[in-house]
């Protein structure tokens, strides 16, 4: 095996880390982004910002090709708030805010 290779499969690795870390553990991470459907690639939007050590996420309607249960999975899971993580959350879809928001500023 080559270096190549060797980093590629050191990249999936850490994929399958971070997608396991918000219980997502059915995505390929060998899959192309643009082969994803809209949930999916709004996920792996998600995983990078993570794997970047993003600490401070805005998701200003980002998440409106999710279903409700893919934005629990991804914002109400308290990794992300161990890892430190805050999200600026803005939707229209006032169900989703009050099942998921610690706190609500309503402009």
């Amino acid at each position: 095996m080559d270096g190549k290779d060797c980093n590629i499969k050191n990249l999936y690795t850490k994929a399958r880390e971070y997608l396991k870390m918000l219980s997502i553990e059915d995505l390929d991470p060998s899959i192309k982004v643009g082969q994803l459907n809209a949930a999916m690639q709004q996920i792996v939007m998600i995983v990078r910002a993570l794997a970047t050590k993003t600490k401070i996420f805005e998701l200003d309607e980002l998440i409106s090709a999710l279903t409700l249960l893919e934005v629990e999975i991804i914002l109400c899971d308290e990794k992300l708030k161990d890892a430190g993580c805050s999200i600026i959350f803005v939707s229209h879809r006032l169900e989703e805010v009050l099942r998921i928001a610690d706190r609500i500023v309503i402009l």
